[in-house]
Order: structure tokens, then C-alpha cells, then sequence
């Protein structure tokens, strides 16, 4: 794995996504730790609990393919380091290097193998539903995708899948963000079918 990225964008991408991470899991360490994924011209990092999981994809420059699982908390403080400007980032053994002007550094990279959260991720062809929303959940998850204006939100029919909550964004599909919501069905009322965040 190998990318170019600006430091501002990936640090800000980091701390976004890391608030999913799970605190403290003895059972599945792996989910403290965030995933990032290189294929062509972007990058995805994703991060998940068991109850929520965000993603952001990112476009990058230099692009070869791969996937690393990093702990966040040693993630951020070397791309607060490097400041300003193009950082080069690339996957060597059991390593993430990270080089920028008269800057590197190393961390340890997560052994293990990542949460299959594709299936958790709502396809775009699904139908929509409307849902009940509790506003400071919804304010804490519209400021975790980054979103500054328009927050937009796909609930699938199903009311056992996932919510995708999602800033609009210009630039298109590989610099937009995005929030996949826990849900639960309402029990109170069996003819009602809806999702409650």
C-alpha cells in the first residue's frame, strides 16, 4: 500500500472516522484500530464498534493498492507532527511510514484481518423509508461525517438495515463522507415499520 495526501485532509479524515472506533474491546482488538484501504486515486478509511461504523473515502495521489489497520491514537499525533503539505504514507511489513518535508516516522501496524463492513453498508439501489430521528444523536453525527451545510439521510425499507447519513459534497463521490447509523425497529407498534436512531 502506498498513497500521496495532503496532511490537513488525512488528519482531519482520522479524527472524523476514529470516533467509531470501539474504546475498549479485549474480545476484538481490532475494532479500537481503524482500517485504511488504498485502491486507485483514493483512499478509505473506516472505522466501527459493533453499533455504528463511518467511513470516509478520500482522493490521493501515487496510489498503490493495499490495506493497513492502525491504532488512532498513534496515528494522530504524527500527522499533527508533519504539519502542512503532501505526505507520502506506505505500508512496509508491519509498518505505516509516513514521510513529509523534513518529517518521517513509523508506527506499528493492527495484526489481524478487518470487520467485513461492505455488508453492513446500505447498496444505493435500496428504496427509502422515513425514520425517527433524536436531534443532538443526529447533531453529533452530522459534525462526525464533517458535514457543513446539507446532511443528507437514506434508511433503507428494511428496518433491520443500516442508515446512511452523508454531507453533500462537489467534488464528488471519492472526497464525500459518510455515516452508517445503529438502528433498532420500533416494538411498540408492529404495523408501523420504521427506523429509530
Amino acid at each position: 500500500m502506498k498513497f500521496t495526501i495532503d496532511a490537513k485532509t488525512i488528519l482531519t479524515a482520522v479524527t472524523n472516522v476514529s470516533k467509531a472506533c470501539a474504546k475498549k474491546d479485549a474480545a476484538r482488538t481490532i475494532l479500537t484500530g481503524v482500517e485504511i484501504c488504498c485502491t486507485e486515486n483514493a483512499v478509505t478509511l473506516t472505522a466501527l464498534d459493533g453499533f455504528q461504523m463511518a467511513q470516509t473515502t478520500l482522493a490521493a495521489e501515487d496510489t498503490e493498492p493495499g490495506s493497513a489497520i492502525v491504532h488512532p491514537a498513534r496515528l494522530i499525533p504524527i500527522l499533527r507532527m508533519a504539519g502542512k503539505g503532501y505526505l507520502q504514507v506506505e505500508l512496509d511489513t508491519d509498518q505505516l511510514c509516513v514521510w513529509g518535508d523534513d518529517f518521517s516516522a513509523a508506527i506499528q501496524v493492527m495484526p489481524g484481518q478487518y470487520i467485513a463492513h461492505a455488508q453492513l453498508w446500505p447498496s444505493e439501489n435500496r428504496r427509502e423509508t422515513s425514520i425517527l430521528v433524536n436531534p443532538e444523536y443526529l447533531i453529533q453525527m452530522a459534525r462526525a461525517v464533517g458535514a457543513n451545510g446539507t446532511v443528507r439521510i437514506r434508511a433503507p425499507l428494511d428496518p433491520t438495515s443500516p442508515i446512511e447519513l452523508s454531507s453533500a459534497n462537489e467534488e464528488g463521490p471519492q472526497s464525500g463522507r459518510a455515516l452508517v447509523l445503529p438502528i433498532k425497529p420500533i416494538r411498540e407498534n408492529p404495523q408501523r415499520r420504521a427506523n429509530v436512531i
